[in-house]
């Protein structure tokens, strides 16, 4: 290395010993700096070459094609003016008396360098800059690592501290995407729900997703060979370090370069080990996620995935607690609409449990549901106590489910129908474990049965009084059910209360089927109501005069599904009728006698009387003739009223028949 100040003090040095000192200083300090790894040069204020080691005339060749001269231009054409033009300002900081240090990056050979500038001084002028630069590519990965591992730590970190306070699933979801977004430093986070039967990716969470991300990731359908269906088809993460280069023209490559984005990492959460949801790490620097990083997230991963599972069985749990209460809650409810109570029997303490319904059918506070054997029985009605005691007994000894009915009568002195049912409970070897039961208030159904009973008695007796019988045809099984009446009508006991149509027919008189038949189908053809008066003969051969009357029955579309109606015995009327005729025409004769046989002479007195009048008789004759007349009219009057009544009872007479 050649030092023209060096030099120059030389010459001026004429002691042959100093001269001899100093040439082993210059040669040592030349050996020392051509012996250091970095680059070292520096430069005039006019960025003319003054100096250079060994190091940087290497560079300089290989950039140039030539070796550095002294007083030559550093700027030489191996470098963009770019490059040129960012060194310049650098040495001119220099010129200015700053003393710095700078990184810079080579793509070329991809390697990182550390460049310090240092202001040449020459009394108090500066008359120059020195440089030196060396590799720093190493300390740069080291630190860059180094990072790397703190970013993931922190990560991994914060993601834990999410597992341990997130309240929901959604929440854990949200704070991962906000963690690897904040902390993971990827550009964009997107977490989507699964749905494998209609291949969709349904975003639920994301970090930095601008609108055209969320259009895009919203509902979407997952290609073949895509990112999405390769974690579904390895059951594992899948990376992609370079997107650029993927094969293929994918539309979600597209997308990726679209947005700038360079790598991709898909990572599965899973719950009970079955994937449900993806998280996308996107990042716009290549290779962001390496195959040393994926391994802590795969770690991460598992955790969440573990909370899932945490999530998923508290969710069930508490899914569980609210179906246990609302199925109590149902239950009660149940309880209280049919009035069934509950118990459950301790073998050990023969002391029941009562449920809430129990005791209020008994009369008892609900905060009193202990009670034992005798306690209960001293509820049940003196009258029924040995028929409950009877059927306890029969029931014990079969070990089968048994029940009856029974009265009891609460605290406040009200009696109660009470259906008791009871069963027991066994191991898997037959050994008796528990026994419990239940008891329904049916004090209504009791009632009501009886009121049933009542009221069917009163309309048997009101049909048997008006020989009035009633029947239900129904088509799909062809068979009509006949009242008691009905039966009695047609002289058929009360087992045979189920007839056809045909044996119905088979009752009809000869003499009336014609007729009958016709009747019946204008009626089907309209499903219309029919009335028919005819005559049956019973079995015996008896003969009756029936009013029949019969109505369709529809279903909801309008369909008629079925018949019903009346047979009523009008007989009697029938004959009472024919009575009436008699009577009638008997009537009539009498009015016909006394209408012409008292009118005949009734008539000549009316003549006499007259002729009296004319030939104007003496006073007493006069009132004489005046009596007669006045006899004659009431008479008259008589007759006619006799005449009219008779009229009227032949129109009532026929109105009737």
């Amino acid at each position: 290395m050649k030092n023209a100040n060096t030099q120059a003090l030389l010459d001026s040095v004429t002691d042959t010993e100093l001269k001899r000192k100093l040439e082993f200083e210059r040669i040592n300090l030349t050996t020392l700096i051509n012996n250091i790894s970095g680059v070292m040069w520096s430069i005039d204020r006019d960025y003319n070459l003054i100096t250079s080691n060994s190091a940087f005339d290497v560079m300089f060749e290989k950039m140039s094609g030539a070796k550095p001269k002294q007083g030559q231009s550093v700027f030489i054409k191996g470098f963009s003016d770019e490059h040129l033009n960012m060194f310049r300002q650098f040495y001119d900081r220099a010129f200015k008396g700053e003393t710095f240090t700078i990184e810079e990056y080579n793509e070329t050979y991809d390697r990182w360098y550390d460049i310090s500038f240092y202001p040449i001084r020459q009394s108090f002028t500066i008359v120059g800059a020195a440089c030196y630069s060396h590799d720093i590519t190493q300390r740069k990965a080291t630190a860059s690592k180094l990072s790397e591992a703190k970013r993931l730590y922190a990560f991994t970190s914060q993601v834990n501290k999410a597992i341990i306070h997130a309240k929901s699933e959604e929440e854990l979801l949200e704070k991962v995407c906000l963690t690897a977004g904040m902390v993971g430093e990827y550009d964009l986070v997107v977490a989507g729900r699964i749905d494998e039967a209609n291949r969709k990716f349904k975003m639920v969470s994301q970090f930095n997703a601008t609108p055209y991300d969320q259009e895009i990731f919203a509902n979407m359908n997952y290609e073949p060979g895509g990112p999405t269906e390769n974690v579904l088809l390895k059951y594992d993460h899948h990376l992609i370090c370079d997107v650029n280069s993927e094969p293929g023209d994918w539309s979600w490559k597209k997308y990726a370069l679209h947005r700038g984005f360079r790598s991709l990492a898909c990572l599965p959460l899973k719950k009970e080990g079955n994937i449900v949801y993806i998280v996308n790490l996107l990042s716009k620097r290549q290779a962001f996620c390496n195959k040393a990083d994926i391994t802590v997230l795969d770690e991460t991963v598992e955790n969440i995935s573990f909370a899932l599972d945490v999530f998923e069985k508290e969710k069930r749990q508490v899914h569980a607690e609210k179906e246990r209460e609302q199925s109590n809650a149902r239950l009660k409810h149940a309880q209280k609409v049919a009035q069934l109570g509950y118990w459950e029997l301790n073998l050990e303490t023969r002391v029941a449990t009562w449920s809430e319904e129990h005791c209020r059918i008994f009369g008892v506070d609900p905060a009193n549901n202990m009670h034992s054997y005798e306690s209960w029985l001293s509820f049940v009605h003196p009258d029924d106590v040995e028929y409950v005691l009877k059927m306890s007994k029969e029931g014990e000894a079969s070990m089968k489910s048994f029940s009856f009915h029974h009265r009891i009568i609460r605290g406040d002195g009200l009696i109660r129908h009470i259906h008791s049912q009871n069963e027991f409970e066994f191991n898997s070897e037959g050994v008796l474990t528990g026994f419990f039961g239940t008891s329904q208030d049916v004090t209504e159904i009791k009632q009501t049965e009886e009121k049933l009973k009542h009221s069917a008695f009163r309309f048997n007796q009101a049909q048997e009084i008006t020989h009035l019988g009633n029947w239900e045809l129904d088509f799909t099984t062809g068979g009509a059910v006949w009242s008691a009446e009905a039966c009695r009508i047609y002289g058929l006991p009360l087992e045979e209360n189920i007839q056809s149509y045909e044996n119905w027919i088979s009752f009809i008189h000869p003499d009336d089927l014609g007729h009958v038949m016709l009747e019946n189908s204008k009626a089907a053809a309209t499903h219309s109501n029919s009335n028919i008066y005819h005559r049956i003969i019973r079995r015996d051969g008896t003969v009756r005069h029936i009013h029949s009357q019969a109505h369709f029955e529809f279903d909801n579309e309008g369909k008629p599904v079925g018949l019903y109606g009346t047979a009523h015995d009008i007989t009697d009327q029938t004959a009472n009728i024919a009575q009436l005729k008699v009577q009638n025409e008997k009537l009539r004769e009498i009015a016909w006698i006394q209408s012409h046989k008292v009118r005949g002479p009734l008539a000549t007195i009316l003549g006499l009387a007259q002729l009296f009048k004319d030939d104007r008789p003496c006073d007493d004759m006069k009132e004489i003739v005046q009596g007669i007349l006045q006899s004659s009219e009431k008479l008259d009057a008589v007759i006619r009223e006799i005449v009219g009544k008779t009229t009227v009872a032949e129109v009532h007479g026929n109105t009737e028949a």
